[in-house]
């Protein structure tokens, strides 16, 4: 193989070809940047809130467990010193993540649903009987203390 020399303040540097195209392949690509910056918060939610009682091993096994995984390659792809994310570990926390994600709108709307229940036979917040503390049927006889004395 021919060498290929670079000047580097004035050094030079001699490498082969295999040298320098494997030098070219190390190097990450941005797009796996993004995805393991992804991978990571989606790990962070299918871990769930983390306790006071919890340390990062502790927080980081739980997600292992619900994953499925090994807790080494959970805390590689959280700290980021994963080299690839595979594509079934890529699914298997996609689709973690959706099951949450669904569970939570779930959630949500029963807590609207109920909120819209409870608000139903409750007096509104603009019902002047209610300010001056009467009941509405009772045509201003009661004051805020009960009835007038005659």
């Amino acid at each position: 193989m021919s060498p290929i020399c670079f000047h580097v303040s004035g050094f030079v540097m001699v490498h082969t070809v295999k040298e320098s195209v494997r030098m070219k392949l190390q190097k990450p690509c941005k797009g796996s940047e993004m995805i393991t910056a992804d991978a990571r918060s989606m790990l962070c939610a299918v871990a769930g809130n983390r306790d006071w009682s919890d340390t990062r091993q502790s927080w980081l096994a739980k997600a292992a467990r619900r994953l499925g995984w090994p807790y080494s390659r959970t805390s590689n792809i959280f700290y980021g010193r994963a080299r690839l994310i595979r594509a079934e570990e890529w699914i298997t926390l996609n689709e973690q993540f959706s099951a949450l994600t669904k569970s939570a709108q779930q959630r949500q709307e029963l807590l609207n649903d109920l909120s819209i229940l409870a608000g139903a036979g409750a007096p509104q917040a603009g019902d002047p009987s209610r300010s001056l503390g009467m009941a509405s049927g009772a045509g201003g006889q009661a004051g805020p203390w009960g009835k007038r004395g005659s």
